[in-house]
Order: C-alpha cells, then sequence, then structure tokens
C-alpha cells in the first residue's frame, strides 16, 4: 500500500529539509562613551557599507544615505531619505524571532543593517539634518548568528532523517508478509 507512495514520500521529505531550516541573526547594541567614539563607529559603518538607519524615537525610521562631519566630528551632517521595503523586517517587529529565510531577499537584507537611535526629535525629517553624536543613544549592529543558524540546520536536518527513516520502515514492515 505505501509502497506506491515512496516517490512522493521521499520528495516531501527533501522539500521538508531545504525549506524548515532558519537562518538567525542577532543584534549587538553598542553604547559609545564619548562623541569621538561614536563618530569612529559611523565612520567604520559608512566605510563597510551598511545599510544605516536612524531610529528617530519609537516610531520614526530614516535611511541615512550618506554622512559627513563638521570640522570638530561631534557633529554629523545626514542626508536621510525613506526605508526601502526590504528594510522593514526588523523596523516592523517580524524579526521578534530574530530569524530570517536566505531565499527571501527582503529578509536576507537586515543582515546589512546598523541602526543609530537619537530621542524623539519633531525636526527630524527627510533630507538633511544635523545630529550632535551626544544625542546619539546607541547603535545596533545585526549580523548573522552562525551558532544558533547551525544548531538550526543540523536539528532541522536529523528530524528529517529520523523522519525518513520511521517513514521507510513503515514502508518495509507493511510490505512483509506474515503468513
Amino acid at each position: 500500500m505505501f509502497v506506491k507512495y515512496t516517490p512522493q514520500l521521499i520528495s516531501l521529505t527533501i522539500g521538508f529539509l531545504f525549506t524548515s531550516c532558519y537562518n538567525f541573526y542577532k543584534v549587538t547594541a553598542v553604547s559609545q562613551p564619548n562623541a569621538t567614539a561614536m563618530a569612529a563607529k559611523l565612520d567604520s559603518l559608512t566605510t563597510t557599507n551598511r545599510y544605516l538607519i536612524l531610529r528617530n524615537g519609537s516610531s520614526e525610521a530614516f535611511r541615512i544615505t550618506n554622512v559627513q562631519w563638521e570640522n570638530d566630528k561631534k557633529t554629523a551632517i545626514l542626508y536621510l531619505d525613506s526605508v526601502a521595503p526590504g528594510h522593514v523586517h526588523y523596523l516592523s517587529g517580524q524579526g521578534a524571532n530574530m530569524r530570517y529565510k536566505k531565499s527571501n531577499a527582503y529578509q536576507l537584507q537586515i543582515v546589512n543593517e546598523a541602526h543609530v537611535y537619537v530621542p524623539y526629535n519633531p525636526a527630524i525629517k527627510i533630507g538633511v539634518h544635523q545630529l550632535p553624536l551626544n544625542e546619539v543613544q546607541r547603535i545596533e549592529t545585526i549580523q548573522p548568528d552562525t551558532k544558533r543558524s547551525t544548531n538550526s540546520h543540523v536539528l532541522g536536518t536529523l528530524g528529517v532523517v529520523f523522519g525518513t527513516l520511521a517513514i521507510g520502515a513503515v514502508i518495509v514492515f507493511s510490505t512483509i508478509s506474515y503468513d
């Protein structure tokens, strides 16, 4: 009876193997002690081509497209734009479980983000904004969590392998004649 369904069961098992495992990310918060250290952190994030997002209070977010400095490096001149749809995974709370699928192009972009948090300021709008670095509360960088991702893939693979073995055992024992 089960023998005629064997190809479908195997293909279903292989499908679960490739779709059931998640990749995880972690958020690392950095609170810099002074404006000089904050400027150095922002410089390193821009040179590594991170997608910078300015978080204005708890409700607004803007993409930082360019960072320039005043002569004293205590004030950043930010060029702000709206956040692209592909970068709302973490903003919208969809990333609360801190996982993403590599097969989803929008979710994959999350590991290239950095968030700069400031208290709510109604003057922050799309366009040019001067930001004194002493207003920055923290910077969060998002990066892949390889340990959790590897554990997910290993446990998912073991589950699929043992499930396949169990299905195979049922098929074999159902075809044995006990006459």
